[in-house]
Parts: C-alpha cells; structure tokens; sequence
C-alpha cells in the first residue's frame, strides 16, 4: 500500500500538485515510516511550496535513515540558503564535502553561500574548486567572475565572465555581469553595450533595463536613461531599485514632483531602502525644501547610521540652513567614515555656502 501512495505523491509532484503529493507521501510514510527515499520527496515537495522549516526536517529524518544520502543534505543547504543562514549551509556542505571530496554541486553551493556572507575570498576558492573538478561549468565562471568584482580584481572579472559566456552563448547573466564589471570602471559605453544583449536574448529584462538606466544616468543621457527605467518598471512593476532610480533621474532633470512619486514608490516596495530616503532627501535639497530634506537624511540615517554620503547631504543641508552647530556634528562623524566628504562639508561649512 505504501508504494501506491508514494508513486501517486510522485504522480502529484510531476502536475505541479504540491500540496496533493505533501499528503500522499505522508500516508505512504504511515505504512514505511523507515523510508528515506520518501522523506526526501516530502522535502522536495515542501520545498516547492517554499515551506523551508517543513522541507528541513524532511530532508534530515532522510539523512536520519541513510547517513550519506548526499542529495539530502545539499537540498537541505538550500533551504537554509533561502532562510539566510548561510553559516549552516557551510556548515551542512562541509559534511559533504567529508562524505564525497569530488560533489561538484556542494563546492558551487559553498561558493554561492560564503558570496552571500559577503566572504569573496572564501568564494573564490570554493568556485575555483568547482572549475578545477568541470571546467566546462558556465555558471562556476560566471560567479566566480561576479566575485572578483567585489575586491576590485575587474581584469580577471572579464577574464571569467567571458569564459562563461563562450561556453555558453546565451547566458544573459554573465552578459549584465560583465556590463556591470565595466560599469563600476566608469566604462559607461561598454557597459550598455554589454547590458543590451539580456535584452536582445529576451532574458532578465528589468534587470538589464535597470543596469542600462543607471548607465546612461552616469553619461548624463538622462532621456535615454529615463526610457530604459521606465522599460524596467513596466515588465518588473515591485523592482523598487527601477523606481528609486528613476527619481535619480527626474531630480537631475529638475522635475522634482515627479521624482517624489517615484521615490514614494521605491519605499513602499521597500521600507528599509535607505538609499531611497537619501535620494529623497536630495529632491527635496534640490527644491529647496530643506526641512523635509533634513527628515529624510535623518530617515535614511536610521536605517543604515554608516551611511557617509547621507550624513554628507545632512551637513549640507544644515549649511543651507545656516545652521552650522549641526553641520559640525555631520562633519566629526564624516571625519571617522569618510575623510574626502568630511573635508569637502567642511569647506562648504567655512564658505557659509
């Protein structure tokens, strides 16, 4: 009877019915509740669901009846990859890697959890490792090319970037990765070049429309950029990074109503989106209206108090104001976070601008 209700869980699973297989397998565990294999397809299907803390314990009653069941703990990184614990899913791929030193799959993961830790050298080794094992991975070279972006190591970025994009022509990530590569250089044209190929491959669109926007932005095209993030917003309208940069946009092209509308929306896609609230501030600046810049900068501050450039714009709001006590308070904080913005408020500070 148990392998009845395991096969018609797996029938579920294949239509899509998660819900109908979760309660199929559950029945079929009544009968041989000593099933591994059974477990772990009640994982996959919690999983599915994004039922995480379900799928988990799934996936280690699995590993409970089938110590080296690989599959089950490398689902189960996952799932604690998508909860943010990245320091268990390191933790459960190194069991992995105990168990089989050669599972490709467990060092791409290590590799993807020690970038979200914010740990590139970690990172880099892990993706290295995946290349050493399968050269021919075009996501490992495409990752480990995202990765040296961070440190700054932009030549061997292109270098992997490219590499993946050889092997796999199609690959509009590795194409905005590269444009993104070329962007933090201040290679404006190249970048656009290469963020317009996710969007002839009809691939991650409000992504590579958003990256175009900022692009142009930084050229100082400002109506080609205003096109591309309206794209952006249109096929991704909950993308608050499209929205809040279209309020950059607008601010600078002195259409300040509008640019609140934009950054309204930017927050309230995402509350804590600090950098929304500094640009907020600076359309408000930028209007005159100094006292609800000073609200927003001061917003902005909550959420991320190391903030150098929000605390920047606060002092030069107060010099505005002509209130230069706390204009000095903004500059002795700059003077720990950032040197060239404590030095430049305090020029602005002693010029009475």
């Amino acid at each position: 009877m148990a392998i009845d209700h395991f096969q018609m869980g797996n029938d579920y699973f294949h239509l899509g019915k998660y819900r109908e297989s979760i309660m199929a397998y559950l029945i079929a565990l009544q009968d041989d509740p000593d099933d591994a294999d059974i477990y772990y397809n009640l994982g996959v299907a919690y999983f599915s669901l994004d039922e995480f803390n379900e799928s988990i314990d799934a996936f280690q009653k699995a590993i409970s009846l089938k110590f080296d069941f690989i599959d089950a703990y490398n689902n189960m990184s996952i799932c604690y990859s998508r909860l943010g614990e990245f320091e268990k899913v390191i933790e459960i791929l190194s069991q992995i890697l105990k168990l089989n030193p050669y599972y490709v799959a467990a060092y791409y993961n290590l590799g993807i959890a020690y970038y979200n830790k914010k740990d590139y050298d970690e990172a880099v080794s892990a993706y290295k490792q995946v290349i050493e094992l399968k050269p021919d991975f075009p996501e490992a070279h495409n990752n480990l090319g995202r990765t040296y972006k961070h440190p700054g190591k932009f030549e061997e970025s292109i270098k992997e970037l490219n590499t993946a994009i050889k092997l796999k022509h199609d690959y509009a990530e590795a194409y905005n990765n590269l444009g993104n590569v070329y962007y933090d250089q201040g290679e404006y044209e190249k970048a656009i070049e290469n963020y317009s190929h996710p969007l002839e491959l009809k691939s991650d669109l409000s992504e590579a429309y958003n990256n175009m926007g900022n692009a142009y932005k930084s050229l100082g095209n400002f109506f080609e950029a205003m096109k591309a993030l309206r794209e952006a917003i249109k096929i991704k309208p909950n993308l608050p990074e499209a929205y809040n940069n279209l309020g950059i946009v607008l601010n600078k092209m002195g259409r300040h109503e509008e640019a609140y509308e934009f950054l309204e929306k930017a927050l309230e896609l995402n509350p804590n989106y600090a950098e929304a609230y500094n640009n907020f501030g600076l359309a408000y600046k930028m209007s005159g209206n100094y006292e609800k810049a000073v609200e927003k900068f001061k917003k902005a501050l909550e959420i991320k108090p190391d903030l150098a450039q929000s605390h920047y714009n606060l002092g030069e709001a107060y010099v505005c104001m002509k209130n230069d006590k706390e204009a000095m308070i903004e500059y002795k904080i700059l003077m720990k976070l950032n040197i060239h913005l404590s030095e430049k408020l305090l020029i602005l500070i002693n010029t009475k601008l």
